[in-house]
């Protein structure tokens, strides 16, 4: 199994090889956050970035490959803190100043609803959770193309892998819809589907992929303009238990 590193320097070299589908767009590169804690619960998968605090090209990044890794592996918002790289999301909820609010997120809301109903006394709500994406590299303010991902859609998944291998959550839950997690599903080495009750997620089981341990994965539609509160009771529901 790769490791991040070498996963995420081999989408790069995808992408500045195949550079004609990127071109002419600032593009935002994205890189896992997670709490402060010793271990990960849960794995949280969007699609991509909307937009970050720096954006580039797809030429000055074949001119500098390795030096736009290194900022990617160790890059540090303004608002994220070297050790705890998601405190930001709670120090931006309810922003009245300018900038992003949090608050007003339904990715971030069916998070913080279940992360906070699963704390222990003491915690964060955010310590044992790692927040990642389908795709790292992405045109600044929407989601990859088809074209592009065709191009870099192999690499990303092999990273995505890299990331789960690393962080060995214990629960994976999607808030894609299936149609971005079905690369992520038909590659694993077993699944067992687990049938419930409710009338949102699209997919919930028990999967394991290469030697890893078996992961609760739950797939859920993207909570932009639905019921952030329903999607985010069904999940807790079925997540695995902490321990």
């Amino acid at each position: 199994m790769n490791t991040i590193p070498t996963a995420y320097r081999h989408l790069l070299e995808t992408i500045a090889s195949k550079s004609h589908q990127f071109s002419g767009k600032q593009l935002v590169a994205f890189h896992p956050m997670r709490g402060p804690g010793e271990a990960v619960d849960t794995m949280y998968i969007g699609r991509a970035l909307n937009g970050w605090h720096w954006e580039f090209t797809v030429k000055e990044l074949q001119q500098d490959l390795e030096g736009h890794l290194q900022r990617i592996l160790e890059d540090k918002h303004v608002a994220v803190a070297h050790k705890d790289r998601l405190d930001w999301v709670e120090k931006y909820w309810q922003n009245s100043s300018s900038g992003y609010n949090t608050a007003k997120s339904q990715f971030w809301q069916v998070i913080r609803q279940i992360s906070r109903e699963r704390n222990q006394a003491g915690e964060q709500w955010w310590d044992d959770i790692v927040w990642t994406n389908f795709f790292k590299i992405a045109p600044a303010k929407m989601n990859p193309t088809g074209k592009m991902v065709k191009v870099m859609g192999q690499a990303s998944h092999e990273l995505l892998l890299a990331e789960i291998a690393h962080y060995q959550p214990r629960n994976i839950v999607c808030l894609s819809g299936l149609n971005y997690a079905a690369h992520l599903l038909a590659s694993a080495n077993a699944t067992i589907k687990i049938p419930y009750d409710g009338s949102v997620l699209e997919y919930v089981g028990d999967v394991s992929w290469a030697e890893g341990e078996v992961v609760r994965l739950i797939v859920a539609p993207h909570p932009q303009s639905r019921s952030a509160t329903k999607i985010a009771e069904e999940v807790k529901s079925l997540l695995k238990n902490r321990k």
